[in-house]
């Protein structure tokens, strides 16, 4: 034992591995949690993928559901619009009716309105006529 020994007590320092050893532990070491690492960032992408292709299915199923509703709408209002110029159709069908019908009622008012107007003034002929006017 030297001097140094017997002064720090006795202690002996640990044996020294030689720096190529320690090297290769290192890297050993290095290697192992890399491949761990490696490992477990797969797993976290591959579960990400499961999130990702669940989540596209859930928003194609929304898109397909929501395409699905607006065409029903689409298609009610469709025939809400369809049934109201049917129906708009007929009510002018039956007003252009009700206009020929009034035409032929304005004229036989005319003949009925001239044919008293020529009595009328037959009937003063007569009166004065008969008073001894003429």
């Amino acid at each position: 034992m030297s001097i140094l020994d017997t002064f720090l007590g006795g202690h002996q320092s640990p044996p020294r591995r030689p720096v190529k050893v320690m090297k290769e532990t290192t890297k050993e070491k290095n290697e192992v949690s890399m491949k761990l690492e490696t490992d477990i960032l797969k797993e976290e992408i591959d579960k990400l993928a499961m999130q990702t292709e669940a989540l596209t299915h859930a928003v194609d199923e929304n898109k397909n559901a929501i395409i699905e509703k607006v065409h029903v709408e689409n298609v009610k209002a469709f025939k809400n619009v369809q049934a109201i110029l049917n129906e708009l159709d007929e009510k002018m069908a039956k007003a252009e009716m009700q206009n020929r019908q009034m035409e032929s009622l304005k004229i036989y008012v005319r003949c009925g309105t001239w044919f008293s107007i020529m009595n009328l003034l037959v009937l003063v002929v007569y009166i004065l006529f008969t008073q001894g006017v003429f």
